[in-house]
């Protein structure tokens, strides 16, 4: 069980599991966040769970897309349908490595209030289910 740290938990687990790409589906995203993971070498794909009751303004939804179009390595989806999970998959050879969920969004409130957010780790026998689901949400998004 994660509680503390969760920022670095998420930003710097590829250093250490050597994934190539990472799947993030979040209720609620953060500009901060998302600028930030766009900086590393990782194939990156964040999706807004929430989109569809979160209201978003014209100013942050530039900024979404500003954020993408200056990186070669994100995507971020807005799913139509409402969802708010939080999953963060590494994926490595078109393989899961790991996967980590809970009720910690992509944002500075969901990834740095150490004790008021927790991560678990989801057993490997979960994965492909877990994967899939993925998959499936962001099927159901378009990019932003």
């Amino acid at each position: 069980m994660y509680h503390q740290d969760l920022e670095n938990l998420i930003m710097e687990r590829h250093h250490l599991n050597k994934a190539e790409e990472l799947i993030i589906l979040g209720g609620f995203i953060g500009h901060t966040p998302v600028e930030k993971i766009s900086k590393e070498k990782i194939k990156i794909k964040v999706i807004w769970g929430c989109m569809k009751n979160a209201n978003l303004n014209q100013l942050s939804h530039n900024k979404y897309k500003e954020i993408a179009n200056n990186s070669n390595n994100l995507e971020i989806y807005y799913k139509k349908n409402y969802n708010h999970s939080k999953i963060y998959c590494w994926i490595k050879d078109k393989k899961v490595i790991e996967v980590i969920a809970g009720s910690a969004n992509f944002s500075v409130s969901g990834l740095r209030n150490d004790y008021q957010e927790t991560l678990f780790d989801i057993k490997e026998i979960d994965y492909e289910q877990t994967h899939d689901y993925l998959l499936e949400a962001i099927r159901d998004s378009e990019l932003c």
